[in-house]
C-alpha cells in the first residue's frame, strides 16, 4: 500500500506547472506529464485505492475527499482538452491544479 501512496504522490506532481525552465521545455514537460497523468489518475486516484489508503491511515478523510474530487474533475476533462494549451488556460484545469497543489501541501 505504501507503493500506491508513493505513486499517488508522483501522480499529483504531474498536475503542477513546472517553474524555472524555458517555455519550450515547460511545454514539452507538460505534454509528457499529461500523457502520464491520463493513465495514472485512473489507477492512483480511483475510489478503491483511496479507500485502502484511508483505511491504512496513509491519508486522512479530508485528503481522501479532495482526492475523490480530483478524480471526478479529471474524468470531466474532455479528450480535446488533454493538451498543453488547455492545461495552461482552461478553467477546469486551473481548479484541478489548485486542488492538487492544496493536497500536496497538506
Amino acid at each position: 500500500m505504501v507503493d500506491i501512496f508513493r505513486s499517488l504522490q508522483e501522480t499529483l506532481k504531474l498536475m503542477a506547472i513546472p517553474n524555472h525552465i524555458s517555455i519550450n521545455e515547460r511545454d514539452d514537460l507538460i505534454r509528457f506529464n499529461l500523457e502520464e497523468l491520463e493513465g495514472d489518475f485512473y489507477t492512483f486516484l480511483n475510489p478503491i485505492n483511496l479507500n485502502k489508503l484511508h483505511s491504512e491511515n496513509l491519508i486522512d478523510g479530508d485528503i481522501k475527499f479532495k482526492l475523490e474530487q480530483l478524480f471526478i474533475l479529471l474524468q470531466d476533462i474532455e479528450s480535446k482538452d488533454w493538451n498543453t494549451e488547455s492545461f495552461l488556460t482552461n478553467p477546469k484545469w486551473f481548479v484541478i491544479r489548485n486542488l492538487a497543489k492544496e493536497v500536496t501541501q497538506y
